[in-house]
């Protein structure tokens, strides 16, 4: 696995890797082994006088650059888009992915990234798969069941709210209508990026995301919230991270 010194990771500001580096914490592995779940990255936070937002995103790179190839501007922008993790990178549609990079790319110009292209990212997403991809999914934390249903929102963003997939008739006909077509993959880059906030993993850049509730049962963790200002439910079913229930209610 692939680590790079915190001070080049992306997301963070000098004073905060200083005063993570006093820590100890000088490598990306090091920041990964030092905050492996929420719990910890909570204390990490209190120790540091940092946000758990932004020491979660910081995380969330760190996690990223294991897979080799992706350096920290690849991570910047993959979790700017919604990809969050190594683990979550292994399970996405390698084409999908390379449309959805391209399209934030186009619609925040003014941050200087470069998307990769489909050829490079299809080589990123069997690398992360060869990380995480042919273990046995355990999802038994709701930690673990969180890149799942990233995984479940990113695929029905793509594949059906942005299709011709009639379940996605009444989001494009109250939502999308309400856009120019030319605007639509800006919007579908911006659901995207919400993504993390639904899960708990970061902001909500538009600040209309977000999880209210995490409820677990004998089946599998139940996510509630917001995702793009709609009542959304996602549910993870155990053991294996399949999808259960997913609903995006449009008024």
């Amino acid at each position: 696995m692939s680590s790079v010194r915190l001070s080049a990771l992306r997301g963070l500001t000098a004073a905060e890797v200083g005063k993570l580096e006093k820590l100890g914490l000088k490598s990306t592995s090091a920041l990964m082994q030092a905050a492996p779940n929420t719990r910890k990255e909570r204390e990490l936070a209190a120790k540091t006088g940092i946000s758990h937002a932004r020491i979660r995103e910081a995380v969330n790179r760190a996690n990223l650059v294991q897979v080799k190839g992706v350096g920290p501007a690849t991570a910047d922008l993959m979790e700017n888009a919604g990809v969050n993790s190594a683990r979550e990178l292994a399970h996405r549609n390698p084409a999908a992915l390379a449309e959805t990079l391209a399209g934030y790319v186009d619609s925040h110009r003014e941050l200087n990234y470069r998307a990769p292209d489909a050829k490079t990212v299809a080589v990123l997403v069997e690398r992360a798969k060869a990380l995480y991809g042919p273990e046995t999914p355990s999802v038994t934390t709701l930690d673990a069941a969180r890149p799942f249903a990233a995984q479940m929102l990113a695929d029905y963003v793509n594949d059906v709210l942005f299709t011709n997939h009639p379940v996605g008739a009444s989001f494009r006909r109250e939502v999308l209508d309400n856009y120019p077509k030319a605007d639509w993959p800006k919007v579908k880059a911006q659901l995207l990026a919400e993504i993390p906030a639904y899960v708990g993993t970061g902001p909500s850049p538009l600040n209309n995301s977000g999880l209210d509730s995490a409820d677990e049962d004998a089946k599998g963790f139940q996510l509630t919230g917001r995702f793009f200002g709609l009542y959304t439910e996602v549910k993870v079913l155990k053991p294996d991270g399949k999808p259960g229930p997913l609903l995006v209610e449009v008024d």
